[in-house]
């Protein structure tokens, strides 16, 4: 019996119980989504701990906010990192 990859809703549901002290799930999300969007073309069987991988990095690497991080409509936000290339 082979076990399917995990989903991004698996890895973004991991990282959210990890980061949920320091980040909203909005900034876990938005966070994973840009990971996955620069892994583009990794080979998919590797794909979801790759993104997993890098997504914690850059979570690990976003300012935590002392203050209310929401905008006039009660929307969170957050400044992501910037991918750097090797």
């Amino acid at each position: 019996m082979t076990t399917e990859p995990d989903s991004y809703a698996d890895v973004v549901e991991r990282l959210f119980r990890e980061f949920e002290p320091l980040h909203g799930l909005w900034t876990i999300t938005q966070v994973v989504r840009r990971c996955r969007a620069d892994l583009h073309g990794a080979p998919r069987a590797s794909l979801p701990a790759a993104l997993e991988e890098l997504a914690r990095e850059r979570l690990a690497a976003v300012p935590v906010l002392n203050f209310p991080a929401v905008d006039q409509d009660g929307d969170e936000f957050t400044t992501l990192p910037v991918s750097r290339a090797g």
